[in-house]
């Protein structure tokens, strides 16, 4: 299990840091740290949902998310691991993604759950190296369980 994950994003001296049982922190080089808090969004009606493109998805898993993008409130699109530090932050609500290895997403269970979110597999299960790369990170356990019915519903 990841103990310790870090987003860094250099051009905006922007990042990151979970570390398991110490928090999230933010840090943007002009600031002291400050600890990351989710959001508080329930619903997907509410909810601002990230990922870094619709062509990462296959077809079928497309589909799916192209029925939850029909759901949300604002969908964005571009920023690959930017997503996830902005679900730390609390300033968006939702991200999926697919096609991801291990070193995409091991990192980001820290950061996520420290923050008080939640990150998973499309099932609901816990991320592993053996994942299958499709990744849920949603910032209260019921939009979670929402994003991941639409999924399962539209998933081949």
């Amino acid at each position: 299990e990841p103990c310790l994950g870090i987003i860094e994003m250099p051009a905006l001296e922007e990042s990151w840091v979970g570390i398991k049982g110490q928090g999230t922190f933010f840090s943007d080089r002009r600031s002291e740290d400050k600890p990351c808090q989710v959001s508080a969004c329930r619903q997907l009606s509410e909810a601002c949902f990230y990922t870094t493109s619709l062509y990462y998805f296959s077809e079928a898993d497309r589909r799916a998310v192209e029925q939850v993008i029909a759901q949300v409130a604002v969908p964005r699109f571009g920023g690959d691991c930017y997503g996830y530090g902005l679900l730390a932050s609390g300033l968006i609500d939702l991200v999926i993604e697919s096609q991801l290895q291990p070193f995409d997403f091991l990192s980001l269970i820290p950061i996520i759950e420290e923050a008080g979110g939640i990150i998973t597999d499309w099932q609901g299960a816990t991320l592993t190296s053996a994942s299958d790369g499709r990744v849920i990170a949603a910032a209260t356990p019921e939009l979670h369980q929402q994003a991941m019915q639409w999924l399962n519903q539209y998933c081949d």
